[in-house]
């Protein structure tokens, strides 16, 4: 096994399968069937302000995981309006962010 392949093996055990701080999240398009699946949750509600260092009210949540679950043939990979819920929590996705080299996708979530 070459460094790239070890390198995804780990990326997706890390944010799906067994890194110990994945959660499950349950994918829908509003059509097709849902994707249950594993990912690596974070939600932040505290922000700092870059120009004097005071924090700030800013909700933030993003999840990744493995980009194999949903199949995607194509080169373009958008899973925006898609919603995922994650611990009872439904939130619509924004904006997605493929990594095709280590196979993991990140996605911004709308919160707050």
């Amino acid at each position: 096994m070459d460094i790239l392949e070890e390198a995804r093996k780990d990326a997706k055990m890390i944010v799906s399968n067994g890194g110990g701080f994945e959660l499950p999240c349950i994918f829908n398009d509003g059509i097709n069937p849902v994707i249950n699946s594993f990912g690596l949750f974070i939600r932040r509600t505290d922000t700092l302000d870059y120009d004097d260092g005071s924090k700030k009210k800013a909700p933030y949540s993003s999840l990744t995981t493995d980009i194999d679950i949903f199949n995607f043939a194509e080169k373009y990979i958008s899973l925006k309006g898609w919603t995922v819920t994650v611990e009872g929590n439904v939130y619509e996705i924004e904006q997605s962010n493929p990594n095709r080299t280590l196979g993991i996708i990140q996605m911004d979530l709308k919160d707050g």
